[in-house]
């Protein structure tokens, strides 16, 4: 990931987990030079738990966007964590409805330290076997949603603190998830056999629970029993089509994807009708953001929040669906626009009628941006998969790896697969 592509990559998955931890922590936004001064010097091991969970993306992320340079203990991310942290519960001594605690900041910083010790020990294996990276999916592009779902579901957990039902909509993340990861498997892994359905669906389950944290906390029983459906899902769809012939050129993104955006829209029209039983009203709505911003209703703030970062999920989709296209980033930008500017239309109208906050063109505005950020991952990520196969554009199927190519005979395989097939264009 020290190479250009990997860092641009991992920069933008860094600033896109970066703003929502910022967002998160500081709402209500409600700032005030005479709000009282709340520290706090204990805590519950809960809490201290979701911190750490919290910086571990952060840490790893940061550490793959540069080298350690003699940095072998991680030290540079550990300190670049507690300063961090510091600062986001400075801010917080000016939040009359926050606490502000060293423990957090102790916390924190170790979690930004673990994510970066993660970084280091993947790395050393990935250097000394490009097979591995075969092994782990890391050249799908499937994958960065799996990624973007992460920061998803933590706003999901979060928003749910008070309201058990709404853990429901945490397991349709996951069940996206597990439509992805379900396809990787039967795809990917089955042909081969070195992985059962059985150790995949623990590892889809172990990736709902890590993502789920906030939601893990508040809601135990809830957030368990929704790790096992979305275990159950990933095998159910890993089995599916097990005895059909596999096809020859294996492209299975579009059909994967196509399974999901059902999925993707039931998820954003609850997000905007919530709760689905309450009656509709009479239309209404602003053109800003006067509802959310300085309130005091967090709750309310972390859902819009949450709308918003579904947004990046549906510009990433919209582009990876489009993907084989080779379009460049300023031509698909527009058929994620396009996209994007529909289902928030779709979404306004639902928020509009509903009896909660309403819809805010502002809000619209915003997830066109933020799906344009979505696709814009999803273009790297592409660059970064073609420098890991050692490509210089899209490889031709008879094309062979040179000498002291890293490519694995798995990678070479794959470029044939993932890799758009118009040779010679970079997108």
């Amino acid at each position: 990931m020290s190479s250009r592509t990997g860092s641009r990559l991992a920069s933008a998955f860094l600033g896109y987990l970066l703003g929502v931890v910022v967002l998160v922590t500081l709402v209500p936004f409600d700032f005030s030079a005479a709000a009282p001064h709340n520290l706090l010097w204990g805590g519950a091991l809960s809490d201290a738990l979701a911190n750490v969970a919290m910086f571990v993306p952060l840490g790893f992320l940061f550490r793959l966007t540069r080298e350690p340079r003699g940095d072998r203990w991680g030290i540079q991310p550990l300190f670049l964590g507690l300063l961090l942290s510091a600062l986001i519960e400075t801010a917080q001594l000016f939040l009359p409805s926050r606490l502000s605690s060293p423990l957090d900041v102790a916390t924190n910083g170790l979690g930004a330290w673990l994510g970066a010790i993660a970084a280091d020990a993947l790395v050393r294996r990935l250097r000394p076997a490009p097979a591995l990276v075969g092994a782990l999916a890391l050249e799908l592009p499937l994958i960065g949603l799996v990624y973007l779902l992460v920061p998803l579901l933590w706003l999901s957990g979060l928003t749910a603190a008070d309201e058990p039902a709404r853990m429901s909509l945490s397991l349709l993340l996951g069940l996206m998830g597990a439509i992805i990861l379900g396809a990787v498997y039967r795809n990917r892994f089955a042909p081969e056999g070195n992985v059962s359905v059985a150790q995949f669906s623990v590892l889809a389950a172990a990736w709902y629970l890590i993502g789920a944290v906030p939601g893990l906390v508040e809601h135990p029983l809830l957030a368990l029993a929704s790790g096992l459906l979305v275990a159950g899902a990933t095998g159910i769809w890993s089995r599916r089509w097990a005895h059909e012939q596999q096809r020859a050129d294996r492209r299975f993104e579009g059909e994967t994807l196509t399974w999901l955006a059902p999925v993707l829209g039931l998820y954003l029209v609850c997000l905007a009708g919530w709760p689905p039983w309450a009656p509709m009203v009479a239309w209404h709505g602003e053109w800003g953001l006067r509802g959310f911003w300085g309130s005091a209703d967090t709750t309310a703030i972390l859902r819009a929040l949450e709308q918003l970062a579904a947004f990046t999920v549906v510009g990433y989709a919209v582009a990876e669906y489009h993907g084989r296209r080779e379009l460049r980033f300023s031509q698909s930008g527009a058929l994620v626009a396009i996209c994007a500017l529909g289902g928030s239309a779709v979404v306004k109208v639902v928020a509009a009628l509903h009896p909660g906050a309403g819809a805010s063109a502002l809000r619209g505005l915003l997830s066109m941006v933020v799906a344009g950020y979505g696709g814009g991952i999803y273009h790297l990520q592409r660059a970064h998969i073609r420098s890991l196969l050692g490509a210089k554009g899209a490889p031709r199927p008879a094309e062979a790896p040179t000498r002291g190519t890293a490519t694995s005979p798995r990678l070479a395989q794959n470029a044939r697969i993932e890799a758009p097939m118009s040779a010679g264009r970079r997108g």
